[in-house]
C-alpha cells in the first residue's frame, strides 16, 4: 500500500511539473479597451403622445383678421417627470408663410398663424429658454397678409412642439 501511495504522488508530480512547464512556455499578451457611450436624461412628453388641436372655430370674418382677433391658447401638457435639470428649451417648428417666415403657413393663401409664448411672438422655428415645471402659455392668432384676399372656407396648419434640455 505504501508503494501505491508513493507511485501516485509520483504521478502527481510529473503530471504537475508538465502543467506548469506547458503553461511556463506560454506568452501574455495585452489589449487596451476603449469604452464608450452616451448618458441620456429620460425624454419629456408633450400633450401625454396624442396631437395637439386648435380649433379657431367658425365664423371668422377675413377683415376682422388682424393678428389680435381669433387668438386661441394651445392646449398641451408638458411632462418631464425624472428630468436631470429643469432647464428646457421649447420651439414651435413648421413652415413659414409665404409672406412672412416667422409665421406658420396654412393651406389658405394670405393667411398664416402667429404662435405666441405668454403673450409674446415666438418667432416660427426659434428655441426660447423655459424653467420646467412653469409651463408657458401658448397661444395661436390669425393674421393675414395685407395686400391679398383670403378666399372663404375651411383652413389647416401643421407644427410640432419640440423640447429639449438646456
Amino acid at each position: 500500500m505504501n508503494k501505491r501511495k508513493k507511485e501516485s504522488k509520483r504521478y502527481l508530480l510529473v503530471i504537475t511539473s508538465l502543467f506548469l512547464f506547458c503553461f511556463k512556455s506560454a506568452y501574455a499578451f495585452s489589449v487596451g479597451i476603449t469604452v464608450k457611450g452616451q448618458v441620456l436624461a429620460p425624454p419629456c412628453t408633450i400633450n401625454n403622445g396624442s396631437e395637439i388641436f386648435v380649433h379657431f372655430g367658425g365664423g371668422i370674418l377675413p377683415e376682422s383678421i388682424d393678428g389680435k382677433n381669433y387668438e386661441r391658447v394651445i392646449p398641451y401638457t408638458l411632462d418631464c417627470t425624472g428630468s436631470v435639470s429643469n432647464s428646457l428649451k421649447i420651439k414651435i417648428a413648421g413652415t413659414g408663410s409665404s409672406f412672412n417666415s416667422t409665421l406658420l403657413r396654412t393651406s389658405k393663401n394670405n393667411l398664416a398663424i402667429e404662435i405666441k409664448n405668454n403673450s409674446h411672438k415666438l418667432p416660427l422655428n426659434s428655441w426660447v429658454n423655459i424653467t420646467y415645471p412653469t409651463q408657458p402659455i401658448l397661444s395661436a392668432v390669425l393674421v393675414r397678409n395685407g395686400t391679398g384676399a383670403i378666399s372663404v372656407g375651411l383652413f389647416g396648419a401643421t407644427a410640432t412642439i419640440l423640447v429639449e434640455y438646456r
